[in-house]
């Protein structure tokens, strides 16, 4: 009888977590959406070992930013958190069939995330200042591996 209670009670704590991700308040944030208060773009620089592709969403009134760098040499995702809003910055990462918008976040700003691909696949991703739905986040930044 025992068994069974304990059995209950972690499958209604399961389903609570799953309906918890599948609610709209958990909805992914949408590549591109921004508010007047924001300006979001892409930039890139460096060649060879040093290139990197960076995106970037900072708030009009300066009060801080969120960016994330792309270095298609070693496979490096730095993200950084610079808008005090008390949510972790988000960037969605694609790399080729390996990944689909594999989240990565802030827990320290800058968090250095060092991936392992194979060299010359398709890369895409998008920084975002939470993982709310409303979130502001940069268009979809394509580059390479």
């Amino acid at each position: 009888m025992r068994k069974s209670l304990k059995a209950a009670a972690v499958a209604a704590a399961a389903a609570a977590v799953i309906v918890g991700f599948a609610s709209p308040a958990a909805a992914k944030p949408t590549p591109g959406n921004s508010t007047d208060a924001w300006v979001c773009g892409s930039s890139r620089g460096g060649s060879g070992e040093t290139a990197w592709v960076a995106g970037t969403c900072a708030t009009k009134s300066g009060s801080g930013s969120v960016k994330a760098v792309w270095y298609p040499w070693d496979e490096r995702m730095f993200v950084y958190d610079d808008y005090p809003n008390g949510y972790h910055t988000y960037a969605y990462l694609t790399v080729a069939t390996h990944s689909a918008d594999l989240p990565l976040h802030t827990a320290l700003s800058p968090e250095i995330f060092d991936l392992d691909y194979a060299e010359g696949l398709s890369v895409n991703f998008w920084v975002c200042s939470s993982a709310q739905d409303n979130a502001a986040c940069t268009p979809r930044i394509y580059t390479t591996t």
